[in-house]
């Protein structure tokens, strides 16, 4: 029907992973949201979606209460806590190794320091900016461990 639409339940599906009651849920939703542009806009069409899905509010919170209070912790983020460690791990390992030996061609001995500096400073940057998302990642859990 609706590509946004479709999009909407398929990210509330994704909080819903694991529930036998998943297709039930997002059948009921998919009317409800129907339902709700047909009586408020006269038709279903993708502008009278959109605003029916806007006022529905995060895929999140609709997945929660629907849930009636079940934990709903996606397993995404699970998995980007796991995967953002290994990436540190990673990158640590690469900022211990020398810089020497890395291309296949002979550089400059001018040039070699100047890319030693600015590989090491986009590393450092990177990681910064994961461990920034690890962080949002366990206070989110954190959260949720906590709200329990």
């Amino acid at each position: 029907m609706s590509k946004k639409l479709d999009a909407y339940l398929e990210e509330i599906s994704h909080f819903l992973s694991g529930r036998k009651e998943r297709e039930e849920i997002l059948a009921e939703i998919r009317s409800h949201i129907l339902e709700k542009a047909e009586r408020e806009f006269g038709e279903v069409t993708e502008e009278a979606l959109e605003k029916v899905i806007a006022a529905y509010g995060p895929a999140r919170r609709v997945a929660e209460e629907y849930l009636e209070g079940r934990p709903i912790i996606a397993p995404a983020y699970r998995i980007d806590v796991v995967s953002n460690c290994v990436s540190l791990v990673l990158i640590g390992l690469l900022l211990r190794q020398p810089f020497d030996n890395l291309f296949a061609i002979k550089v400059p001995d001018w040039l070699l320091p100047k890319i030693k500096v600015g590989l090491t400073v986009l590393l450092l940057f990177i990681a910064v900016m994961i461990t920034i998302e690890l962080i949002r990642n366990l206070v989110f859990l954190g959260r949720k461990k906590l709200a329990k």
